[in-house]
């Protein structure tokens, strides 16, 4: 492609960086669908840095939309207007469900990011009920008596296992 320097002032990495910076990582839904392309890119994804810089970026976003969202509804408790039925859901955790489609590995990672920079424990327990929902569909072996213990039973069992084990860890004390 013959994207260098003595070419292009604007080669290929630093196109990429400023793609990045412009157009991922302010946004949360592009960030966690970059994360997501970067399991297939392991062990680059990790070595280049953008993994953690991904795992960041959604947890500072994540904590900006709370924060946006927590002062539209005080905004919203003191307008002149007369009180009207608030919406029970909070529109803070859309993105959440979006996380179910990482592997448990960058999961656990974008959790404990979140809960570092501060994101409610409400909001983080939703996304974990999300997730194992979306993760253990299909895994449950409901009466291990009757079914035959082959190689592929025990590897369900297993990563049954592992995502419950998890998912456990991140839950509050």
């Amino acid at each position: 492609m013959e994207m260098i320097e003595d070419i292009s002032e604007k080669n290929l990495e630093i196109r990429t960086e400023v793609f990045l910076k412009d157009a991922v990582f302010p946004n949360i839904s592009n960030s966690i669908s970059v994360l997501h392309r970067c399991e297939t890119l392991l062990p680059i994804s990790e070595e280049v840095n953008l993994v953690s810089q991904l795992i960041n970026a959604i947890a500072n976003n994540a904590c900006k939309e709370q924060l946006t969202s927590d002062l539209s509804k005080l905004e919203y408790n003191f307008s002149p207007k007369p009180i009207q039925c608030v919406d029970s859901e909070t529109p803070s955790d859309w993105w959440g469900k979006s996380l179910a489609v990482l592997n448990l590995n960058f999961f656990q990672r974008v959790l404990s990011a979140v809960k570092t920079k501060g994101l409610k424990q409400d909001i983080i327990n939703r996304i974990l009920i999300n997730y194992a929902q979306n993760s253990l569909k299909g895994l449950f072996i409901m009466d291990p008596q009757l079914v035959k213990r082959s190689f592929l039973d025990l590897n369900l069992q297993k990563r049954q296992r592992i995502i419950v084990e998890t998912i456990a860890s991140l839950l509050p004390t």
